[in-house]
């Protein structure tokens, strides 16, 4: 044991005298084209300073300045896109408020999502809160191996392919707990998910962006705003949400891939990646600085539309996005995996007692079953990362936890 102290106080002296040490790194200081190399003497310390300064430039100046653009409104606003936007999972959570956000900019907005009933009041309120706003709704079932075409046949029997300035892609599924991708886990409490998943959040999003991009191509002008995940930015990735995970990975590289490929002619692919968000179905009733509610959430990414094409819109989400990202990677991954086993245990727990409770009421009481993962919406766009900013499982019982992990971005 003294030997080991006495060989970390002698590195820690070697280092110590390495960083004061004046000369020990040599640069040029004038290169030897523009008339010879003279050398110039540089501490350690002042590299590992310069060093330092330019991560920080390079990997914290531009989100400050995009933010301060956005808040100034240095931006193209929405309109400039084209006069019609369609967000699809627009019926409630986050796809609402990013369609009521874009009519209060002016636009006409078309919600596409499967339940006929939550189309018809999520008109009424985008009406309600903007008197006078042109909303367009149809059902359409994402899940469904022809969603694109009817997509395709309910929007342009209404809308010229050219009109459509802006889509958002906010529809999507997730698991209804931390599960194991162990099929004989994953299938028993989410029978068809595994395909639901690929369907919507790969499939769909897809189809969607090859529906509107040529028209805009022919136009030269366009944005396509895909929702991606806290989680699908991870390094670690997500542990015990698995697949969820790598579907939000693709649609953020996706969305990557795509603008740099089409920028140039004047279309701008984005991928938003929200955390939490307080929303029905995140199971956080009250909105925080770290939870905004989906109004608020809705205003920055609006606002964002046009940063880059990989963001994180609202600025605290930001903040945990680069710890996430900055921490050693080995940390991150086990947190995360000792979170969603205790998110994946309170499920158990859970559904125990509503077995239970089923078998004391009898055969009529299977109504009381926990739903599944919902396809075809996007309501909150953050649950995912519930866990990412810490607040996924603590203090709000097995209840509370489970809705949380019930999300679906």
């Amino acid at each position: 044991m003294t030997s080991l102290a006495s060989r970390a106080a002698s590195a820690l002296a070697w280092a110590q005298a390495w960083l004061s040490s004046p000369g020990a790194i040599t640069v040029p200081s004038r290169l030897p084209f523009v008339g010879g190399a003279r050398v110039a003497t540089l501490a350690p310390a002042t590299l590992l300073s310069l060093l330092g300064g330019a991560w920080l430039v390079g990997s914290v100046l531009p989100p400050l300045l995009s933010l301060l653009a956005g808040a100034l409104g240095l931006r193209r606003a929405p309109r400039w896109y084209g006069r019609w936007a369609v967000v699809t999972g627009g019926s409630e959570g986050i796809g609402l408020a990013y369609a009521t956000e874009l009519a209060r900019k002016g636009m006409s907005v078309a919600i596409l999502a499967r339940d006929a009933a939550k189309l018809a009041a999520a008109r009424e309120s985008i009406r309600e809160a903007v008197p006078g706003a042109e909303v367009l709704t149809a059902s359409v079932d994402f899940a469904a191996r022809d969603c694109a075409e009817r997509a395709r046949a309910a929007l342009f029997s209404a809308i010229a392919p050219d009109d459509v300035g802006i889509l958002v892609n906010c529809v999507g599924v997730s698991y209804p707990a931390a599960l194991y991708f162990d099929p004989r886990e994953l299938d028993k409490d989410a029978p068809g998910l595994r395909e639901r998943i690929v369907a919507v959040n790969v499939a769909a999003t897809t189809e969607m962006v090859a529906l509107v991009l040529p028209a805009m191509l022919v136009r030269g002008r366009g944005a396509i705003i895909n929702i991606g995940s806290g989680y699908g930015r991870l390094p670690s990735g997500a542990p015990l949400y698995a697949e969820y995970c790598a579907s939000k990975a693709y649609v953020d590289f996706l969305s990557r891939s795509l603008h740099h490929e089409v920028a140039s002619k004047g279309v701008l692919v984005q991928c938003q990646s929200p955390f939490m968000v307080a929303t029905a179905l995140s199971g956080i009733r009250r909105p925080t600085l770290l939870a905004p509610s989906a109004r608020t959430y809705a205003r920055a990414a609006v606002a964002d539309i046009g940063s880059g094409a990989s963001t994180v819109p609202y600025w605290p989400h930001g903040l945990l996005d680069w710890l996430f990202r900055t921490l050693p990677e080995p940390l991150v991954a086990a947190y995360f995996t000792a979170h969603h086993v205790d998110l994946r245990e309170r499920y158990a727990r859970k559904q125990k007692r509503l077995a239970d409770e089923r078998a004391r009421l009898g055969p009529g009481s299977a109504g009381n079953a926990v739903p599944q993962a919902a396809a075809g919406k996007a309501p909150n766009g953050a649950a995912a990362a519930a866990a990412a900013s810490g607040g996924g499982g603590g203090g709000g019982g097995g209840k509370r936890a489970s809705s949380r992990s019930r999300k679906a971005q």
